[in-house]
């Protein structure tokens, strides 16, 4: 299956950017449809994200957007981790919008925490007691790899770097680890995305026939964001 690729300029964050991935799969979330060894999931967790998926593209609101603490302070160290990958190895990382992707009619994609020339990298910042755990398995973190390889089907990059990171005021090293694409794993992984957007498809016109109606997502984002902005 051939996978088309499209990046969008836009600041992670944005109404453009909530827009652009707005009802789709992402890679953020491609441990809810496929398991790391590619298998396509059953039961709560794909029902749930295509319930989310579906109300994004009705409503026009990104849905699952609730922080905890810990996904807040992850937020909050990223600009400093990835400054510190930087630095460590001289080099300039590229932080594009979106990277859409489309295969057989269908769309998904992802938004890279860095892009190199020859990778991709995602920055995860957990909290300093399930970081330990991390640093002491020799294996890169499981619940991590499905977003990984599903960043590098969404932009075709040979290799991705998981960069699991503490400020150094912590006490606690940070860790990379390198994960090599693997093509029957990509293919594996993007049958199951497939399978699961149709199925995303098929409910979306069973909601529609039951009277569901689309509003225009950017004016909706809009409208959410000056909202919340005023209640600041």
């Amino acid at each position: 299956m051939n996978v088309t690729r499209t990046v969008i300029d836009c600041a992670q964050g944005s109404p453009e950017w909530i827009v652009a991935r707005l009802g789709i799969p992402t890679a953020s979330r491609f441990a809810d449809i496929v398991t790391p060894l590619g298998k396509p999931r059953k039961g709560e967790k794909p029902a749930a994200y295509m319930a989310a998926l579906l109300a994004e593209r009705y409503t026009g609101a990104q849905t699952g957007n609730f922080a905890t603490a810990a996904m807040q302070r992850g937020t909050e160290l990223e600009p400093q981790a990835r400054a510190a990958y930087e630095f460590e190895r001289n080099m300039s990382v590229a932080r594009p919008g979106f990277v859409r992707c489309e295969c057989q009619g269908i769309a998904f994609g992802c938004s890279p925490d860095g892009v190199l020339a020859d990778r991709g990298l995602e920055i995860k910042c957990p909290l300093p007691h399930t970081l330990v755990g991390m640093l002491l398995d020799d294996a890169p973190p499981e619940e991590y790899l499905a977003q990984c390889h599903a960043g590098m089907l969404c932009t075709g990059l040979p290799r991705w770097d998981l960069l699991v990171w503490a400020p150094p005021t912590s006490g606690l090293p940070s860790r990379v680890w390198t994960i090599a694409a693997d093509a029957d794993l990509q293919a594996a992984m993007l049958a199951a995305v497939v399978a699961f957007a149709l199925d995303l498809e098929v409910a979306d016109a069973k909601l529609a026939a039951l009277g569901g109606r689309k509003v225009r997502p950017m004016e909706e984002c809009r409208d959410t964001m000056a909202e919340a902005e005023g209640n600041q």
